[in-house]
């Protein structure tokens, strides 16, 4: 893929069809109720435990709602900024 800006709706389709990866302790510090488990078109996250904090969608520029589908073998990573308060996504 060439080097260019996705618009949100791509990110979403990519998100949805390729998962992201994460660490499992990136939403520790948020103070909110979360479900326990989600399923995105019938399929779960990848490695998550009762215990895990994991919100069910992330919110992407432009006000795009995608749903989170945890998979290790993904080139897209969320990391938390350096501020703790906005989350970036990346591609390797």
């Amino acid at each position: 893929m060439e080097n260019k800006k996705l618009s949100p709706a791509e990110l979403k389709a990519h998100l949805l069809s390729q998962g992201v990866d994460f660490d499992l302790t990136l939403f520790e510090s948020i103070d909110k109720q979360f479900y326990e488990n989600q399923f995105v078109y019938n399929q779960t996250s990848q490695g998550i435990q009762k215990e895990h904090r994991i919100p069910q969608v992330l919110i992407l520029p432009d006000r795009v709602v995608s749903a989170i589908l945890r998979r290790g073998n993904t080139p897209w990573n969320l990391k938390k900024n350096s501020n703790k308060s906005l989350f970036t996504i990346i591609t390797n």
